[in-house]
């Protein structure tokens, strides 16, 4: 998963036979109606010359991606006509943030030393996030690896008496983030007898 549209691919060559390497990036989208999406649509053909009697790092390419799925395939040549196709890498692409909501409370008042919090996360292109709960600065509860959409309830208690601010933070595979907004509630003083 990544959030860096124009991305830049890595490989590493090694062929002790040959001096010269021919080789091709493969770059495919995911299924769009009316085109056949089962053929890799070439980038660019690159017909280097160098001797290669070590591995030797190539991290020039960049791929632009779009949409969400996207698939890359690395082919190479050598002088004799010996080709080697690595295996199909799959690179997620989103650069959307996720949404937060925050149910309850709002203003709330509790009538004890608990608050029952509630919140809403999406994320139209992650299938899971990663959550913190944070109250008044501090991360109180953390979810890991939740399904989006998901609605989340969580009863909290052992609050001193007091005004509170909470708030939301969620984070997708590719890293986009999101912090909702604020709000607040109070645990008041208990009654003296």
């Amino acid at each position: 998963w990544t959030n860096i549209q124009n991305y830049n691919i890595s490989f590493n060559v090694t062929d002790l036979m040959s001096d010269n390497l021919t080789y091709r990036i493969y770059h495919s989208q995911p299924f769009v109606a009316g085109r056949n999406n089962l053929v890799l649509d070439p980038v660019t053909v690159v017909n280097p010359s160098f001797n290669i009697f070590d591995n030797i790092s190539l991290g020039f390419r960049v791929i632009p991606f779009r949409d969400i799925e996207n698939y890359v395939i690395i082919e190479v040549t050598d002088q004799a006509g010996n080709k080697y196709n690595t295996s199909q890498l799959t690179i997620y692409y989103d650069n959307v943030l996720p949404t937060v909501t925050l149910n309850y409370p709002k203003g709330n008042t509790s009538e004890n030393d608990s608050m029952t919090f509630n919140f809403t996360a999406t994320d139209t292109d992650s299938p899971t996030l990663d959550c913190n709960l944070t109250i008044n600065g501090q991360v109180n509860k953390t979810y890991t690896n939740i399904t989006s959409p998901v609605a989340i309830t969580e009863l909290i208690t052992g609050f001193a008496a007091g005004f509170y601010y909470w708030n939301v933070t969620c984070v997708d595979l590719a890293g986009n983030y999101k912090i909702s907004s604020t709000e607040n509630f109070t645990i008041p003083a208990p009654d003296l007898i």
